[in-house]
């Protein structure tokens, strides 16, 4: 018997928690969009925001109170956590007052706001805010201060009714990310669970002896193993796309869902390189079972797949930085708030896909490293 039909052989042995895990995906898939609120009005979400007032005058008082009413201050420093929370879209927009800003308003005299902002969506609505009370203010100056704040607080209270003016179908979309997000669990747990006892099943002893005594040599062997591993990724990988394609439509053949395709088969290929490591670091299956699960349902809650990140506290936020799967699930968070597509906008996909590349490729050296000293051993 060929290493290509024994490998074959294990796999249809295993072929029913394959399917299993193919199936959650779908349930959790075809749950999560039946269960999401079809609606046509809108209602702005309160973005996270971090306002430094280095004023504390009356008409600063008065910005900061009037952004606390449609936004949600949080409290940081002006450090590099900052910028940390800034690009991982843990806060939206950062908001300087500095010191002088009421009474150069009070005098006639248009002092500039300066404030850092993201991307998004979230962020350019809070920078629509910030400009609408600043414009109003400095429109009633030059005069004292509270005469200032009253006619802009008259002004801005009335709220004007707010038309999305998008070419984005936002339901599909996020349907689209809900399943590339979930297919973190499947590819952790169904690819990785049929690559690596697929794998496993070549390292038992008797397998072992007759692979030494066969007239094929042990290259070759490797050789087809490897091929057929990658054979049988791109065949679950081809079958988690298709089902997507049932379940999103056409959405998934958009930009945004192309690139969600080839986002998916980075990490495809870091759950392949992924399983080669757990099937030579563990030689029993039922050892690699639950350490499967726990990786595959421990990065999904970490990641943001099965809780979105935004609901998790900050600790474990910054926790799952160190996992691969983080890095893919913020690309699709990032995708479905993205309307326009440039260089600009590119560039946080562009380094997570980067940093999954570089993950597989550590994981390959230190799979090589391992197989080396076994061997020598």
């Amino acid at each position: 018997m060929t290493a290509s039909k024994a490998y074959f052989k294990i796999v249809r042995k295993n072929l029913w928690l394959i399917i299993m895990y193919t199936l959650i995906l779908c349930i959790c898939s075809v749950m999560n969009m039946h269960s999401e609120i079809n609606t046509t009005n809108f209602e702005a979400a309160k973005a996270n925001i971090v306002v430094f007032d280095n004023d504390h005058s009356e008409l600063s008082n008065a910005f900061i109170k009037y952004l606390d009413e449609r936004t949600d201050i949080k409290n940081f420093k002006d450090d590099d956590s900052l910028q940390d929370a800034l690009y991982y879209g843990e806060i939206y927009f950062v908001l300087y007052i500095d010191a002088g800003y009421g009474e150069q308003i009070s005098q006639g005299i248009n002092a500039e706001l300066r404030y850092k902002q993201t991307d998004q969506s979230a962020s350019m609505l809070v920078g629509t805010i910030v400009n609408r009370y600043a414009k109003v203010a400095y429109s009633f100056a030059p005069n004292p201060q509270s005469i200032i704040v009253e006619k802009t607080n008259e002004v801005v209270a009335k709220e004007a009714e707010v038309t999305i003016a998008s070419s984005l179908d936002v339901n599909k979309l996020s349907d689209l990310g809900l399943y590339f997000n979930f297919l973190n669990y499947a590819l952790l747990a169904g690819l990785v669970f049929a690559v690596s006892f697929a794998t496993l099943g070549f390292k038992r002893t008797m397998v072992k002896k007759r692979m030494t005594v066969s007239a094929t040599s042990y290259r070759t062997t490797n050789r087809q193993i490897l091929l057929c591993n990658f054979m049988l990724g791109s065949i679950l990988w081809l079958v988690y796309i298709g089902i997507g394609a049932i379940l999103v439509g056409d959405m998934l053949f958009t930009t945004h869902g192309l690139i969600m395709i080839a986002n998916s088969a980075i990490f495809m290929v870091f759950a392949m390189a992924f399983a080669f490591l757990l099937s030579n670091l563990f030689s029993s299956a039922s050892v690699l079972l639950p350490i499967i699960n726990v990786v595959s349902i421990g990065s999904s809650f970490i990641c943001g797949v099965f809780i979105p990140a935004e609901w998790m506290p900050s600790f474990i936020n910054s926790l799952a930085h160190i996992l691969p799967s983080y890095y893919y699930v913020n690309s699709n968070y990032r995708l479905i708030e993205m309307e326009n597509f440039s260089i600009e906008t590119m560039q946080p996909i562009i380094l997570n896909a980067s940093i999954l590349i570089a993950s597989t490729i550590a994981i390959i050296i230190l799979n090589n490293y391992i197989s080396k000293r076994k061997q020598e051993s």
